[in-house]
């Protein structure tokens, strides 16, 4: 049997899965952009160094407001940029579970900056290491995964290899004898 509010546990897996597809995909996009703008500045470079530079200026920058229009029907302007959706698709991921009191897993929480709400991918939008800050890094249960987000410089600390500890309910569980009602003392009820 799933889990009992299943259409929200699927709404956050979309919400985080757009999330991190579109902070990936800004990287090539932003990637592009700059090769493109180093072309367009080589041009205006060249086109620049003739007569009439100030002519030519104000010609190039009325041919590049027009290849803005023309390339997309609806302006980039009014469109928000794939970093500001994926911040707002993992706010709301994290409010609807906040609002419907549904845990998010241990992954998802992990792969989320607490501080900016950006998902942290390794080598792109956060650096990971591993540190050890016992004396000399002598206790290899000491190790730590640590995670620093590339935008807001906030850290995120992970034990590796150890086991995570459990519930206390759990605990008190295991430590405490189970009594069997057939072995055990005698039940009195009073009246």
């Amino acid at each position: 049997m799933g889990p009992s509010q299943k259409h929200l546990y699927s709404r956050i897996s979309f919400l985080h899965q757009a999330a991190s597809y579109l902070s990936s995909v800004t990287d090539d996009i932003q990637a592009k952009k700059a090769i493109s703008t180093n072309d367009d500045r080589a041009e205006k470079e060249e086109k620049t160094k003739g007569t009439g530079a100030a002519k030519n200026q104000k010609t190039q920058a009325l041919h590049s407001s027009k290849k803005l229009c023309e390339g997309n029907p609806t302006s980039s302007i009014s469109k928000p940029s794939s970093p500001a959706l994926s911040l707002l698709y993992v706010s709301q991921s994290r409010t609807i579970a906040r609002k419907a009191t549904v845990r998010l897993t241990p992954e998802m929480k992990h792969s989320i900056c607490k501080t900016c709400d950006s998902v942290l991918l390794p080598g792109t939008t956060s650096s990971t290491f591993v540190e050890n800050l016992s004396r000399g890094g002598r206790k290899p249960w000491a190790d730590m995964l640590v995670i620093t987000c590339n935008a807001c410089g906030a850290v995120k600390r992970f034990p590796v290899g150890a086991k995570r500890q459990r519930r206390k309910t759990e605990r008190r569980k295991l430590s405490e004898p189970e009594t069997t009602v057939e072995g055990g003392p005698a039940a009195v009820l009073i009246a």
